[in-house]
């Protein structure tokens, strides 16, 4: 134990002994873990060292998992000994309310702490300080002060954090107005009176933040210099360094998905002994930066570039697409780097951010929100569509115009009142709609909307008019329609419609945050393994075979009429009870194997309840896109039922692996997806309007080669025998 002692005392983390153990041993990687604990301990509370004292809060955290005993150790270490990282990291707990149980956290906390470690000289700190103090959504916690909270981001951009280097060039390039509930653009700003503003619009100190922000490896900086150059903003024009500047943005992107590809593949490895050692390694390399759980993380303030480097982690970056345009990523109110949602938009519970009216691209006019298929194939685009505005809406209100919806099959298909109650009671941010079901007014509507049955109506359409198909269901079960050249629109549970109609929507608070610790061990109690709710025995993508295969290698309890137990739709939640209480995993096993059909067999019955749930229907690409990441598995993951089954028993008798799957509760929440406002809002854009497309043959996009198959999609071919046999 001496030599341990002495090893710190000389090279602090350094351990003499490491070669007495042997890291291919999982003995030995245990007994060197132990050992290392022991060192931090008399190295803090028997040499009484800051430094030790730190590492042994690292360590309760890392290794041991004892973050409410980390959190003490932090605290400690930054009140009696002023120890500045300590501060940091205690200051990031409070915010979150991490080793407190039951707490949501402190803003006010976390700024006493952020505070005290930026007068310590932290540079993480004095940013943290900051953008509580400029944040405009914090101002009920902490008293907001721009002017102190850009002395303390200046503090740390010139301590080299490039976080705060480019934000305070992103203050200046809008600047702040004093009234906190004002948002105002890059080209309104101009046009306001300086003295309005508490930092006011500078682009030659946007553009010197942003040279030092871009030097120190700040891609968003660098990506807005390249438009700083591009447009003479704060510099001469110089169309050379603006491509420069662009070139070594991109390069950063994807330097950081490498990374990112990288650590994804460390972070998921179920192998306790080698995530050890990857921990000892950390340890070893940099041992001040250790396995922190606070990410960096940027709202979007404009809809081009979404987020920002952290300056210091040891966590992910982000994995989103990086986007060049033509407009600056604009920060007039501080980013989430805490790893919570500061401000949530409308259509989260609790959200209060609403959007303004839509911007437009500079040199082309066009909006910049992607409310389409044809703009972005690869999203449902759901949550861009929730926030836009027509750019000339405040108009459109003034005017008392409104749009006229038919609804050709009736309102009881519908539940809705005529008139407009469910844009108004639905608050909608665009609600100049109203809904009739009186088919006279057909001249009239701005759209005609078809809920699962077409019938021609024979009559000339006016310029502009919109019809709409809705299907809820999947390609076997709706009707054929056979007429080309009918509808502009869909609105299907598939990410290629017009308006995307998904059974249930997951979105995230913070996209950098997609799994968190969690306080419970979800496989506690649970001694069955697999169960399976079901009562169509006749379903042609073969379920109930693969279901039956699977019980030859693991319990699976089947119930209702398919199964040997039974539970009627009168005792529903007492059985879900059961399911709660007692199983491991569940089958959400849709009635067909159709692209994007996921339905609430997964989302209610599985993601709502504590429970891992076995998928079978849209593809494995389709889950990925609409469920929380690592919250499910997918049959077709694997060869056969045996290894499904072999993988779950895997899983029964590995406590920590079973529970790794449920780290993303807490991230996110199903949203209410607000169908009628988004449909209102949509038929206020202009740009859609003035080019309305047509679906030659929309019964072969819905039901076409590749939408559905009878097999696996590990095993599939094309077929176009995709239609209902009924």
């Amino acid at each position: 134990m001496q030599c341990c002692v002495d090893s710190f005392l000389t090279k602090k983390i350094k351990v003499k002994v490491m070669s007495a153990f042997d890291l291919q041993k999982e003995s030995d990687v245990k007994e060197y873990l132990e050992k290392l604990g022991i060192e931090y301990r008399f190295g803090c509370f028997s040499e009484k060292q800051a430094e030790a004292c730190h590492l042994l809060g690292d360590y309760l955290e890392s290794i041991k998992k004892d973050f409410e005993k980390a959190s003490k150790v932090y605290r400690s270490n930054c009140d009696d000994y002023g120890y500045a990282r300590s501060c940091l990291k205690y200051g990031n707990y409070s915010f979150l309310g991490k080793g407190k149980s039951g707490s949501a956290g402190s803003v006010a906390e976390a700024y006493k702490y952020y505070e005290k470690g930026c007068t310590l000289n932290e540079a993480e700190s004095c940013l943290h300080s900051g953008l509580i103090l400029v944040s405009r959504s914090m101002k009920e916690e902490v008293n907001r002060d721009v002017k102190k909270g850009v002395n303390y981001l200046t503090k740390s951009c010139e301590m080299n954090n490039a976080t705060a280097c480019f934000y305070l060039s992103g203050l200046h390039i809008a600047g702040v107005h004093s009234d906190p509930e004002q948002e105002i653009s890059i080209e309104l700003s101009a046009k306001r009176d300086p003295k309005e503003f508490i930092v006011p619009k500078d682009m030659i100190k946007a553009f010197n933040y942003a040279t030092k922000a871009c030097e120190l490896r700040n891609m968003y900086a660098c990506a807005n210099l390249s438009q700083m150059y591009a447009r003479g903003d704060g510099t001469e024009k110089n169309e050379e360094k603006a491509q420069k500047f662009k070139k070594l943005a991109m390069e950063m992107q994807e330097e950081i998905k490498n990374q990112q590809q990288t650590l994804t593949f460390q972070q998921e490895a179920e192998n306790d002994f080698w995530k050890a050692k990857d921990v000892i390694n950390i340890v070893e390399r940099e041992p001040l930066k250790i396995a922190t759980d606070i990410k960096g993380n940027d709202n979007k303030f404009s809809q081009s570039l979404a987020h920002s480097q952290p300056s210091h982690s040891t966590t992910s970056h982000s994995s989103q697409n990086f986007h060049m345009t033509d407009e600056y990523i604009e920060e007039t109110d501080p980013p989430n780097v805490f790893g919570v949602t500061q401000k949530k938009p409308w259509y989260f519970s609790g959200g209060r951010r609403y959007p303004t009216e839509a911007r437009r691209k500079r040199n082309t006019k066009k909006r910049i929100a992607k409310l389409f298929p044809s703009e972005d194939q690869w999203t449902d685009r759901i949550t861009n569509q929730l926030m836009f505005v027509p750019p000339n809406y405040s108009e459109i209100k003034m005017s008392g115009h409104l749009k006229t919806i038919l609804l050709f099959n009736g309102l009881g298909a519908w539940n809705v009142k005529q008139g407009r109650d469910v844009f108004l009671s639905s608050k909608c941010p665009v609600n100049t709609c109203k809904i009739t079901a009186n088919r006279d007014e057909i001249n009239k509507a701005d759209l005609v909307l078809y809920k699962d049955h077409f019938i021609p109506t024979g009559v000339a359409r006016p310029a502009k008019q919109i019809f709409m198909l809705y299907f809820l269901e999947c390609p076997y079960h709706t009707q054929h329609i056979k007429f080309p050249d009918v509808f502009n629109w869909t609105s299907t549970y598939r990410k290629d419609s017009d308006i995307v109609a998904p059974y249930e929507k997951w979105e995230y608070y913070d996209l950098r945050v997609k799994q968190m610790e969690q306080d419970r061990n979800y496989a506690l109690n649970k001694t069955r393994k697999v169960a399976w709710f079901v009562s169509n025995c006749g379903a042609r993508n073969g379920r109930l075979q693969y279901a039956h295969e699977l019980q030859k290698h693991i319990q699976v309890d089947i119930y209702g009429s398919c199964g040997q137990y039974k539970c009627s739709r009168s005792t529903a939640n007492k059985c879900f009870d059961i399911l709660d209480r007692d199983y491991k995993f569940y089958l959400a096993f849709e009635n067909s194997n159709c692209k994007d059909y996921i339905t609430e067999k997964f989302f209610v019955n599985a993601l709502n309840r504590n429970i891992l749930p076995i998928v079978m229907g849209a593809r494995p690409e389709d889950y990925e896109m609409a469920a929380p990441y690592r919250s499910y598995l997918h049959v077709d993951e694997f060869a056969s039922a045996k290894e499904l089954a072999d993988y779950l028993h895997i899983l029964d008798q590995n406590d920590e692996l079973y529970n790794s799957y449920f780290k993303w509760k807490g991230t996110g929440e199903f949203i209410n997806t607000y169908w009628w406002c988004r449909l209102c809002a949509m038929l206020h854009d202009e740009e859609s309007l003035n080019k309305v497309k047509w679906y030659n043959d929309v019964n072969e996009w819905w039901r076409g080669v590749g939408v559905c198959t009878n097999g696996s999609w590990r095993n599939y071919q094309a077929r176009k025998d995709v239609m209902s046999d009924d």
